[in-house]
């Protein structure tokens, strides 16, 4: 597993109200949210242990 996780912006706004996001790529990847587990193109990404996350992208799914 690979802790770089993708997140989608309801669940990034929900955790983080006072930052904004920094996009790593560009909306297009569809995308499995580490939190909520609902699809994302977001192109937001958090480093978490994916033990630690309902919905962890397995390392094999993250394009770099």
């Amino acid at each position: 597993m690979n802790w770089t996780q993708p997140v989608c912006r309801v669940c990034w706004d929900e955790r983080n109200p006072d930052h904004t996001a920094y996009r790593l790529r560009e909306v297009g990847a569809n995308e499995i949210c580490c939190h909520c587990g609902k699809h994302t193109n977001s192109g937001i990404y958090v480093r978490i242990d994916p033990k630690t996350v309902p919905f962890p992208a397995a390392e094999d799914d993250e394009e770099t």
